[in-house]
């Protein structure tokens, strides 16, 4: 459901807050439908470095994608 949805979205903003990574800009945010549920795909900047991570939608880590 759409409530669901943003409610997935604030979990894993709040860990994104919560993350190493949080003085990093955000440049895009792009949700995948994966088997075992949403992935949220974080494409960060500072300075002059570009880096991907990934969220599941329990707001857990699964990949700095350097």
């Amino acid at each position: 459901s759409a409530a669901s949805d943003v409610y997935k979205r604030q979990i894993v903003m709040t860990a994104f807050k919560a993350s190493e990574y949080a003085s990093y800009r955000i440049d895009d945010i792009h949700v995948i439908q994966k088997a075992e549920g949403l992935s949220y795909e974080f494409e960060l900047e500072q300075g002059d470095r570009d880096i991907t991570i990934l969220f599941n939608e329990e707001g857990i880590l699964v990949s700095p994608t350097h």
